[in-house]
């Protein structure tokens, strides 16, 4: 083991709470374990109206070198999926006027200053530019105190909504003309990876004939999306209430197992709730299920949780507010403007599920497959989706297929269908043609494989399952 070359405090409030190692290695660091999680030099914050955000304890101390005291850094490096430690500074950044993004000007220092610009708001953020240095300590040792302070000043502003200039984007456009469009993040489920991938900003219509499985499949998306990439996601669901109902059913997802003390020990029961509370929220405002106040409640989670998903299920129990002289058509319009807005702002990935009206049987007496015209409305929910797709059930060959009925932009998938089978034990799917074995099915690691969160066994329950098959 490498011996310890030196230490930085982290305290709060005055008191120490965790202590981050540098040992000989100058990129070898390490955490207290199981240490509360905060920025280094927290307690700046409430002394000021400003704040700088650095990537790491060396750029804070440069800038403090060259007299700016009111500078703060991430205590985990260029992690845009694990920030922890800004739900516990949500309520001290709040009332800044104004949050300078200094991070590290790479790949992964960009990756940072988009989430924190997300989680932060757009209106109160400027980024730092160190121009043809990596970061703050590389700029002070090439040009020194004064010229650091300097970038404070020269900072540009996020861009306006509306008003986009060529060198708002630069960075994003080079990395754009180095590497192309990078596909969408994947759920490691064999074809249907090939016809769709998943990324922000982006509308989805999920749509299917009742009782078909569409809430059932998009939760399975949706803890997927957040066992491999860190996405948390929020759920406007009153079909899915009470409360407890919605998490027991994530819980049974999650751990593989069905929810009684039978299947699911209590140690599990807590690791997966533990899991469940930091990553899964449920909006429901009993007196007001109108769409804007759903989106101020998902605003809210974005700032305070970090949310990457909302889910709006289903259409038809929201609370309707058309104009007057509006018609069925334009309501609808301005229904998915506004949730195709709210995801291009906060960075989401948005999904709606929404029931078809007409539903036409075949000569067999079965329902044809349907498609987001036959949603109640409006041609709107197809034109107005980034994705669409259909849920499918066979009932006679025991399968569900997911149809990807659009796919608006190329680089994320080709549309197509492919069927799967579900378990209605730990409400999972698995592809048709994949040999499902109960007993190995809840022990392997059915939602990462070399995902950057990790393993449910590893991340969530932590705790060995029992050999036995518990059905």
């Amino acid at each position: 083991m490498l011996p310890v070359r030196g230490c930085f405090p982290f305290f709060k409030d005055g008191t120490l709470v965790n202590v981050k190692y540098r040992k000989e290695d100058e990129k070898n660091f390490r955490l207290e374990k199981g240490a509360e999680l905060v920025l280094y030099n927290i307690d700046s914050i409430p002394l000021n109206e400003e704040t700088i955000i650095v990537e790491g304890e060396f750029d804070c101390l440069s800038f403090m070198q060259a007299g700016i005291k009111n500078v703060v850094s991430v205590p985990n490096g260029a992690s845009a999926t694990n920030l922890e430690y800004l739900d516990g500074a949500y309520e001290l950044l709040l009332p800044l006027k104004r949050v300078y993004i200094a991070v590290d000007n790479d790949s992964k220092g960009i990756e940072l200053r988009n989430e924190l610009v997300r989680r932060i708001g757009a209106e109160r953020c400027a980024i730092v530019d160190f121009k043809d240095c990596k970061d703050a300590n590389e700029y002070l040792q090439k040009y020194g105190a004064f010229d650091l302070a300097t970038t404070i000043s020269e900072a540009k502003d996020v861009p306006v909504e509306g008003i986009i200039f060529c060198n708002n984007v630069s960075d994003d456009l080079y990395e754009l003309y180095k590497n192309g469009m990078a596909p969408g993040k994947k759920l490691q489920l064999g074809e249907l990876d090939n016809i769709i991938t998943w990324e922000t900003k982006r509308l989805a219509i999920f749509s299917g004939i009742p009782s078909h499985g569409k809430t059932e499949a998009v939760k399975f998306i949706t803890t997927r999306l957040n066992m491999l990439y860190g996405w948390k996601a929020a759920y406007c669901s009153p079909e899915s209430y009470p409360a407890q109902l919605f998490y027991s059913s994530f819980a049974t997802t999650i751990s593989g197992k069905s929810f009684n003390p039978k299947f699911l020990k209590e140690n599990e029961y807590i690791k997966t709730t533990e899991y469940i509370h930091e990553n899964f929220f449920l909006i429901y405002p009993e007196e007001d299920l109108s769409l804007e106040n759903i989106l101020d409640k998902a605003k809210w989670l974005v700032r305070k949780r970090g949310i990457k998903v909302l889910v709006v299920d289903p259409y038809n129990k929201l609370e309707h507010l058309k104009e007057r002289g509006e018609s069925e058509t334009e309501y609808i319009g301005r229904f998915l403007d506004a949730l195709h807005k709210f995801a291009q702002v906060n960075d989401c990935l948005v999904i709606l599920v929404a029931h078809p009206t007409k539903m036409k049987k075949t000569d067999l007496g079965t329902y044809e497959v349907p498609t987001l015209y036959d949603i109640s409305g409006s041609s709107n929910f197809f034109n107005k989706s980034d994705y669409g797709v259909i849920i499918y059930r066979n009932f006679k060959e025991n399968n569900v297929s997911f149809i990807v009925q659009k796919v608006k932009f190329k680089h994320l998938g080709a549309g197509g269908a492919t069927k799967f089978n579900f378990d209605v034990t730990n409400d999972r799917y698995f592809p048709e043609n994949e040999e499902h074995d109960y007993t190995s099915y809840l022990t392997k690691d059915w939602s990462v494989s070399g995902g950057s969160v990790g393993t449910v066994g590893e991340i969530v329950m932590n705790i060995e399952y029992d050999d036995n098959t518990p059905f």
